[in-house]
Formats: structure tokens, C-alpha cells, sequence
């Protein structure tokens, strides 16, 4: 396939869109400090999203705990979170 089925890039876009919002008012919090910058924590974070996704429709034998932490985990780091006493918080 050459092309993408129409409206395919649009709604990819728009989910794109939706983090970088959403990045940019919890930068504005000073919840995240944006090590990576604005565009590429929010390229980041759509692979995180979308490698999550397929990992967890694929893999019926995961646990979502763990999945789940470990998401929100690589979320909080490639947007540099500032404080957090997240409990699902995966070790090393």
C-alpha cells in the first residue's frame, strides 16, 4: 500500500495533537520540565501509546499491572515529570 486509507493520517493526528495540548499545559503546571522538547515527547509518547497498544492487544498473556506501570512509567520519564509518589511505579 502506497498511500494511507483516507482519513487514516487525520485521526493519527489528532491524537497527536491531543498529547501536545495536554503536554503543553502540564509544562505549564510545571508538572513536566519537556527534556526532549515539545515535539519530540510528543513523537515520543505516540510510539510509547501505540507500541503499548499493540503489545497489549497482541500478548493475552500479559498482565496489565505490569503493563500498565511500566506506560505510565516511560511516560513520566520522557516528559520529565517533576514529583511523583506514583505507586505503580516499575523498578529496574
Amino acid at each position: 500500500m502506497e498511500q494511507n486509507p483516507e482519513g487514516l493520517s487525520a485521526i493519527y493526528h489528532l491524537y497527536r495533537d491531543d498529547i501536545s495540548r495536554s503536554l503543553t499545559a502540564l509544562r505549564q503546571l510545571n508538572i513536566i520540565t519537556l527534556p526532549f522538547g515539545l515535539e519530540t515527547t510528543t513523537e515520543m509518547h505516540m510510539q510509547i501509546l501505540l507500541g503499548a497498544a499493540y503489545q497489549m492487544a497482541s500478548d493475552k498473556d500479559l498482565s496489565v499491572t505490569v503493563a500498565t506501570a511500566a506506560l505510565r512509567q516511560s511516560l513520566a520519564l520522557t516528559a520529565g515529570l517533576v514529583d511523583s509518589d506514583d505507586e505503580n511505579r516499575v523498578e529496574a
